[in-house]
């Protein structure tokens, strides 16, 4: 009876076969809205049917999973992967690219749910590792770019001279950007009015 194959094995398979392109987007500063970025720029992904197929050719007997709502983090689910009996839990948060769901539907959590799944297989048995080594530069980059971005607004907004000056720079930003700022945005404006 064969049994699962390594880590290192399973991470060295050759997944060319099975690959699809997830679009990658980002903030026209221009419109404010959010524009697909050019097909070279986009994820590799597998979807989690193929990874689950793929486990079990390369010899597992069993695999299952569930998530629940993490006890310590918002929006985020606590994925219990089980492989041939062995338990592994791994955290996903509840996105839409790069940014958390504020108030994530059904479908936001089943997607979350599918996606813990893959990145807790890649995680703990290696299959589909080198996927998201490659997301996690992307994601990494697109946060650091994010983060500048932010910084400025946040500065932006705590120097504004006037109420229009605040309020143009209000309606520039996103609504997450705006529910993180919110306390900023309200206490500034109240200084520009006193």
């Amino acid at each position: 009876m064969e049994k699962l194959k390594s880590f290192n094995e399973l991470r060295e398979l050759d997944l060319s076969e099975f690959l699809q392109k997830k679009p990658t987007f980002y903030k026209d500063k221009a419109t404010n809205q959010m524009v697909k970025t050019t097909e070279d720029k986009w994820l590799d992904y597998i979807e989690w049917a193929v990874v689950l197929d793929l486990l079990y050719k390369n010899g597992a007997k069993s695999v299952s999973f569930l998530s629940e709502s993490h006890p310590s983090f918002v929006n985020t689910l606590l994925i219990s992967l089980s492989v041939d009996g062995i338990e592994y839990k791994t955290s996903y948060p509840i996105i839409n690219g790069n940014a958390i769901i504020s108030n994530p539907n059904q479908m936001d959590i089943h997607k979350a749910e599918l996606r813990g799944f893959v990145k807790a297989v890649a995680i703990h048995t290696g299959l589909g590792l080198s996927l998201w080594m490659k997301e996690e530069k992307i994601t990494s980059e697109y946060l650091t770019e994010s983060h500048t971005i932010k910084v400025n607004v946040k500065q932006l907004m705590e120097n504004a001279e006037s109420e229009s000056e605040l309020i143009n720079i209000w309606k520039s930003i996103s609504e997450d950007e705006q529910l993180k700022y919110k306390d900023i945005f309200t206490d500034r404006k109240s200084k520009l009015k006193g």
